[in-house]
């Protein structure tokens, strides 16, 4: 699932969510567009995350994410990893966003807060 999220006119992040097959087998198009990575954990696949690994690094805008970003090759952004997992210890989901520096507070609640 990959989506770009959008203020104005300006790209702020993009994020692509990876999760099992055999979690999402009823998943619909509708709810995987409208629902935040821990949200559709919670309505879709019955899941609970107990745990998270995340990590934030520097990287820099190559034609593709300066093309989506709408900034200049080679700009600084973060990216933002995270792997979710329940109470078994089995992963149940893993994203990835690539944001702008000064927007590194709304993608977090954006990501986590959005039903």
């Amino acid at each position: 699932i990959v989506k770009l999220y959008i203020e104005g006119a300006q790209p702020l992040f993009f994020n692509t969510v990876y999760i099992p097959e055999d979690l999402v087998s009823g998943l619909t198009r509708s709810a995987a567009a409208s629902s935040s990575p821990s949200a559709l954990l919670k309505t879709c696949c019955s899941h609970t995350p107990e745990k998270t690994k995340q990590k934030i690094t520097r990287i820099y805008a190559d034609e593709y994410t300066s093309s989506l970003m709408h900034v200049p090759l080679q700009s600084p952004l973060l990216k933002y990893k995270v792997s979710v997992f329940g109470g078994s210890g089995r992963m149940l989901l893993f994203f990835e966003a690539v944001m702008r520096y000064e927007r590194l507070t709304f993608v977090k609640e954006a990501l986590f807060n959005e039903s």
